[in-house]
């Protein structure tokens, strides 16, 4: 085993003893989004529809405020850094849990507050499942059984640091795994925007 598998299945171990729900990477990235809420507000009699943009706005300076609109289901927000980043940024956060607020009012009846936590973390990260603890610990329990053919949950096999880095998949075959690495330098190079 070697010096980052053997890292990855600490990390891995650690997540599983906290009950994590996201990587500490994707973690540290939506408490960050999560500690800048204090700075948002949306109108109170806006109606949130998901798939519409929604307009939120942030005080950046005393008295100096910014406008961004904010889809749900198209997973952006005028800031860029949901896009950029692959989790919601501040302002998705909110809009998110105004329009929970909304449908727990339609429905009469609001989550429980550990399903509402997971639901937040979950719905930052979306699509992008090996920001999950879970994704990360079955990885790496395939990883510490030496099954054939697994993906790891890091970026690269020589550096891995769990706060450091968020974790990608990488290819399982090496002739993919070149051409991962193209579009993981096209990526960075052009900021990570679609």
């Amino acid at each position: 085993m070697s010096k980052v598998e053997g890292e990855i299945i600490r990390a891995a171990q650690e997540l599983e003893d906290e009950d994590a729900i996201l990587t500490p990477w994707a973690d540290k990235q939506y408490q960050d989004a999560s500690d800048g809420m204090v700075n948002v507000e949306i109108d109170e009699q806006i109606i949130i529809d998901p798939a519409e943009a929604a307009m939120i706005t942030d005080e950046v300076e005393p008295n100096e405020f910014i406008h961004y609109d904010v889809n749900l289901n198209k997973r952006t927000c005028g800031c860029a850094h949901w896009q950029h980043y692959r989790i919601a940024c501040k302002h998705a956060i909110l809009v998110w849990e105004k329009y929970q607020e909304q449908l727990a009012e339609r429905n009469g009846a609001r989550m429980e507050a550990d399903a509402y936590v997971e639901a937040r973390a979950r719905f930052a990260v979306g699509d992008k499942p090996y920001f999950l603890a879970q994704v990360f610990i079955e990885a790496a329990n395939d990883l510490k059984t030496n099954r054939i053919n697994i993906k790891l949950p890091c970026e690269s096999t020589y550096v891995f640091d769990v706060n450091k880095y968020p974790p990608k998949p990488l290819p399982k075959s090496s002739a993919r795994a070149g051409a991962a690495a193209r579009e993981s330098v096209r990526e960075r190079t052009s900021g990570g925007h679609e």
